[in-house]
């Protein structure tokens, strides 16, 4: 379907973390949680050479840790800090789909 109607971007957020996934000729955006590791929301710009998604944390280093903390003592959370602690977020750009680079790291 959503190729039928050439969607290129389709946003979802359950998971509360924060990741990028091909679907449908388009990408699936999954949106992080505000209120759990890592705390932060996501800015959309959308330009007629194409869509930039920004990731914006919203605690500070100390709050962040915190947060970091609570997510690793909860078998829920680990794997999300086991995921940071690989290097996750340094992975960033998850896609880069420029038309002058078609890169999907």
């Amino acid at each position: 379907m959503l190729e039928k109607h050439d969607v290129g971007l389709c946003f979802a957020g359950h998971v509360h973390w924060p990741s990028v996934a091909p679907l449908g000729g388009g990408y699936e955006v999954v949106a992080p949680s505000t209120c759990s590791f890592p705390q932060a929301y996501l800015l959309v710009h959308v330009e007629p050479r194409g869509t930039t998604i920004e990731l914006v944390p919203l605690a500070d280093n100390p709050e962040l840790a915190e947060a970091y903390r609570a997510a690793r003592a909860d078998p829920r959370g680990s794997r999300l800090t086991d995921s940071t602690d690989a290097g996750y977020f340094q992975r960033f750009p998850l896609v880069d789909a420029a038309p002058d680079r078609w890169a999907v790291p």
